[in-house]
């Protein structure tokens, strides 16, 4: 079963009750080193997650509803020595994810709204 965080779970509660969009499908993905997220005209992404093996690397995210920039200043060491971001960025339109450097694997998890 997903569990959701309860931050990331109302922040799409809110959007949904805005949009008056009651039938929808949830789905959740993670992707490493990919430079776009296609996304539908029906759809919205809630990206949650970013982790990568070192702090000399930066991530921007940007769609055409928002831009984010993930940096050393986001980003928590856990316990397998990776550095990780939980920061809720929501995206609709396609998404380009570039890094400021090649040479490090990245993984961002992502929610899937369907409607």
């Amino acid at each position: 079963m997903l569990t959701i965080n309860p931050i990331l779970l109302k922040i799409i509660e809110i959007d949904l009750k805005a949009k008056d969009i009651s039938l929808y499908h949830l789905s959740d993905h993670v992707v490493g080193n990919v430079k776009d997220i296609q996304i539908k005209t029906h759809e919205v992404i809630y990206i949650y997650y970013c982790s990568v093996k070192s702090l000399n690397f930066e991530l921007s995210i940007q769609s055409n509803s928002e831009q984010v920039q993930y940096t050393p200043l986001l980003m928590m060491e856990n316990d397998s020595g990776s550095f990780q971001s939980n920061l809720i960025s929501r995206h609709q339109g396609n998404v380009k994810l570039e890094p400021n450097t090649t040479g490090y694997d990245y993984q961002v998890k992502y929610l899937k709204i369907s409607y």
